[in-house]
């Protein structure tokens, strides 16, 4: 049984974590996938694993996951490579049907407990690594590493930092990357408060990269954590504050930044329609062209933390267009924990989906002329209970990954099966 603090994956600590191991069934490589309840469009899938060739016990690969095209990043951010709790990051290549792995990434002066792989970021060629435990500005400060692929070698570029870092920031905790823009969370920033948050935008101008903005909630306030969640599409930036407390406390927001002539401007506050106390509304987010996907974990439509996620349209203001939930939602699945959005589609992870013989599942939904429709539940095929399948997502054209942190698929080369994680890749055709 894997139990969180609900307040995980915004802090720097991996591990406060708790996995009881228990005796599992072999995950097999492929999911089964249960199409929408009125059957309208039917779902085929074609999948294989992401598996590292020097996995352990407990690393938690696929605790975060990118994907751009043929290429998936996959963080491990409690690999002992560079001592306890260090971290590492893995990067596949798609070769046919197989994914090979590519590289190991590993920080160049990685130590114990910087968490390196807690949060990934790819754009083409470039990965963003974020390590929110690195202790070059104070204990927990942060830090993130860009490395970028020449031919088939991964090269480590530049290792970012605050420009105004200070002790238990968590600068990293959350990235987003789209070409030469980086976007990097802190949130435990302390500008408007304790623990008020904030991100830092930085560009890359011929191969170096150079700090632009340092933004800032609004009406931040302290223990917001503003900048839990990251994201950015063209010139326009969407950031998670899960602890904000305009809809009673802990009930989330989420803003829009928009860059107008090489300035960073607050454009819009999304708030749910139906907010409440504890939704955590902000937690998981992602922001696609003009549509913004906001995730609210703790959302109690379906039972308590049965979860929620809300769709929101840029008009000529930002518009709540929709409220997506599971069909068979139910307490406790954390619907939304994890999201990914591509245009039209959607892929909401439910880690703490109870029914059938595994834990964890994904639902994919799909937008058509302005209405959103669940087309699928995805699970592994001969999962166990304490797989925690769902916990990562991403989703790029007709490929999706999906993070699994307590699957026991031994590695290629390792005899090891005790919660190593695996990730799965799909992809689908409707």
């Amino acid at each position: 049984m894997f139990t969180p603090p609900k307040y995980f994956p915004w802090t720097g600590i991996l591990i406060t974590m708790i996995i009881t191991l228990l005796p599992t069934a072999l995950a097999q490589s492929n999911f089964s996938a249960t199409s929408h309840p009125a059957g309208r469009v039917p779902v085929a899938f074609d999948t294989t694993t992401l598996v590292t060739t020097d996995g352990e016990p407990l690393e938690f690969f696929g605790y975060t996951v990118a994907l751009d095209g043929d290429t998936a990043v996959v963080g491990a951010p409690n690999d002992d490579d560079q001592g306890p709790y260090s971290g590492s990051a893995y990067v596949f290549v798609r070769q046919g049907n197989t994914w090979v792995q590519q590289a190991k990434l590993l920080a160049s002066n990685g130590n114990e407990s910087d968490l390196f792989g807690k949060a990934v970021a790819l754009s083409g060629n470039t990965v963003l690594i974020g390590a929110s435990g690195d202790d070059d500005q104070g204990p927990d400060c942060g830090a993130v590493y860009v490395f970028v692929r020449q031919g088939e070698v991964w090269v480590q570029q530049a290792k970012l930092l605050a420009t105004d870092g200070n002790d238990s920031d968590f600068f990293g905790g959350s990235v987003a990357l789209e070409r030469n823009t980086a976007l990097i969370g802190a949130p435990a920033d302390d500008d408007r408060g304790l623990n008020s948050g904030s991100a830092y935008v930085f560009a890359r101008q011929r191969g170096a990269w150079v700090p632009q903005a340092k933004l800032l909630a609004g009406d931040g306030a302290a223990e917001d954590t503003f900048g839990a969640a990251v994201s950015l599409a063209g010139a326009r930036a969407l950031l998670g504050s899960p602890l904000d407390d305009d809809r009673g406390a802990n009930s989330g927001s989420a803003y829009v930044f928009v860059q107008e002539q090489g300035s960073w401007r607050q454009e819009a506050k999304l708030l749910s329609a139906d907010g409440s106390p504890e939704d955590y509304f902000g937690t998981s987010l992602a922001l696609s062209g003009n549509t913004a996907l906001v995730g609210a974990f703790g959302d109690d439509d379906l039972g308590s933390a049965s979860g929620s996620a809300y769709v929101f349209v840029r008009q000529t203001d930002w518009l709540q267009q929709a409220k997506l939930l599971a069909a068979d939602g139910a307490q406790d699945d954390y619907f939304s924990f994890s999201l990914a959005l591509d245009g039209d589609r959607v892929l909401i992870g439910a880690y703490g989906d109870k029914r059938g013989p595994i834990q964890g599942a994904a639902y994919l939904y799909e937008r058509q002329r302005g209405s959103w429709t669940q087309q699928a539940k995805v699970k592994a095929q001969g999962g166990a209970t304490s797989d925690i399948f769902g916990f990562a997502v991403a989703l790029s054209n007709d490929t999706f990954l999906i993070g699994t942190l307590g699957d026991n698929l031994a590695s290629e080369n390792s005899s090891s099966t005790a919660d190593q994680g695996v990730v799965y890749a799909g992809s689908y055709q409707p």
